[in-house]
């Protein structure tokens, strides 16, 4: 019961405008077993789609993937090539595989693909932002401000948890895609410091977001930036 209360705080949470912003309303409801039929149909390898279906299956039933986002995104890629769509569906396997809140992700790419932007660009785009997912992630987890997972858990990810690394991760990357500087990491600190302030106590656990605002500072952004950059430090 609290993994569905919090999953439904945070799809009405984000869908106001709360956190990172989700472009378009709520998304209709779909059966996820629907969303896996429409993912068979994709013309991408088979070694790609059995993983994913699996992931997107967990993503779906611990509130991280909302089917009716997930089937938005498949049919907007059913109309690229089957290159581009084994692209988009890779970063999504990615995201999934690292316990990720995924919605935000394809939210960006219906954005791009829907302002008819080029898909090279929307890709970008995507993979800047798996990045910094990703490092956040890793330098959260290496300074104690979130729990360090086995890899061999089979408990389900803490939402809190990966909604903070969703938050300080998009908070940059909104600074990054506005063409602003990588290296000037005040300005981002500022940025994640005014975002969490704002999300303490409703969005974002207290108990999360005290540890890390103590903790904050332009030397753990740019630690943050330099790893999503630089992805052979992983």
């Amino acid at each position: 019961m609290r993994k569905l209360a919090l999953a439904l705080t945070l799809c009405l949470a984000l869908a106001a405008g709360g956190g990172a912003q989700i472009s378009f309303p709520l998304a209709p409801q779909v059966a996820p077993e629907d969303v896996l039929a429409f993912l068979a149909t994709l013309p991408v390898p088979e070694e790609l789609k059995e993983p994913l279906a699996g992931e997107m299956l967990a993503g779906m039933s611990e509130g991280r993937l909302s089917p009716g986002i997930a089937m938005a995104f498949l049919q907007a890629l059913s109309q690229l090539s089957p290159q581009e769509q084994a692209q988009g569906l890779e970063v999504m396997l990615s995201a999934l595989m690292g316990e990720m809140i995924v919605d935000q992700l394809l939210n960006e790419a219906l954005h791009g693909l829907r302002l008819a932007s080029p898909w090279p660009q929307v890709l970008n785009i995507l993979q800047l932002r798996l990045g910094l997912l990703s490092a956040t992630q890793s330098v959260l987890s290496h300074h104690g401000l979130i729990p360090l997972r086995s890899a061999y858990s089979e408990a389900p990810p803490d939402l809190g948890c990966a909604l903070l690394v969703l938050e300080v991760a998009w908070a940059i990357g909104d600074h990054l895609i506005s063409g602003h500087s990588p290296a000037d990491a005040a300005a981002m600190e500022e940025l994640i410091h005014a975002r969490l302030t704002r999300l303490r106590g409703t969005l974002l656990p207290v108990q999360l977001v005290d540890p890390l605002l103590a903790q904050l500072s332009p030397a753990l952004v740019q630690e943050i930036v330099a790893l999503a950059l630089n992805p052979e430090r992983r």
